[in-house]
């Protein structure tokens, strides 16, 4: 999220407007968990500044609701590549989703997609790459 400026001048970070106070500066307090901030730090400033309480514990909790909640597995790594760092995560657990949800997550998030079929193709060909390898290890050694 790029910083603003204030009125005084200088670039003010995302997590300093959040509480900053003074004229032209105040915005809610943000104190809740990632997607709650990031929400709030989305809306423009003057509907930042209408919220009242009520509204801000509302939104914290209709946000509480949609966060990724604790999974079986949980594996999130951050990997360098030629054309930057990229992350991958890989998630997994019981199915919570209503059929309606599921049907509208895979209209929206469609499962056959340029980089979904290359990554299936480059971990095919890493695990086969590994089996070759491991199978020619085995016989290297029992003729040694």
């Amino acid at each position: 999220m790029l910083a603003s400026t204030s009125p005084a001048g200088p670039p003010v970070p995302p997590e300093a407007r959040a509480t900053a106070t003074g004229p032209g500066l105040w915005t809610p307090p943000i104190d809740g968990h990632g997607l709650y901030k990031s929400l709030i730090l989305r809306l423009p400033l003057e509907v930042r500044r209408s919220l009242d309480h009520e509204q801000l514990l509302a939104l914290r909790q209709a946000t509480e609701e949609l966060a990724w909640g604790g999974h079986t597995v949980d594996i999130r790594v951050s990997l360098w590549t030629p054309l930057g760092r990229r992350y991958l995560a890989i998630v997994g657990g019981r199915e919570r989703r209503d059929q309606l949800r599921l049907a509208h997550e895979r209209s929206r998030h469609p499962l056959v997609r340029l980089g979904n079929v290359v990554s299936l193709l480059l971990f095919a060909c890493m695990v086969l790459g590994l089996g070759a390898f491991s199978g020619l290890a085995v016989l290297a050694l029992t003729y040694l």
